[in-house]
């Protein structure tokens, strides 16, 4: 199996080996892994103001954010990250309308009619990843 380590984050593309080359930052490590039955899915990650961050939790945007406020707090003893800022433990980042049509971790929220979608809009928490 070749693969090129990059920047590029993980995702379906490369679980389900859609190119043969792996190029992204797995380093071929994910690459094909849902192509047999008890595959298991990795931990989504993204790469939000030039920091990688793993996908932790999903809900509404008051528990998200209370989650992601507590993680930014006990990273720090004198100031502390708001889950909108570059750098911080914990990001909160509403989904968007692709996301939640082919993320299989929004598949709940693809069913909702578009009044319910927006009283439940979904948020993600982003947890960062040491490189």
């Amino acid at each position: 199996m070749l693969s090129i380590l990059t920047d590029a984050t993980c995702g379906e593309a490369c679980w389900t080996a859609k190119e043969e080359l792996c190029k992204c930052s797995c380093g071929g490590h994910n690459h094909g892994c849902l192509n047999s039955p008890e595959g298991i899915t990795p931990k989504r990650t993204c790469k939000i103001d030039g920091f990688r961050y793993e996908l932790i939790g999903i809900g509404k945007y008051s528990e998200i954010c209370k989650e992601g406020e507590r993680i930014n707090k006990e990273g720090t003893y004198t100031y502390y990250y708001h889950g909108t800022e570059p750098g911080a433990l914990a990001r909160v980042k509403a989904a968007s309308s692709v996301q939640v049509a082919n993320w299989t971790e929004l598949a709940t929220y693809k069913k909702m009619d578009y009044c319910s979608f927006y009283h439940n809009k979904p948020y993600m928490l982003w947890k960062r990843v040491e490189q």
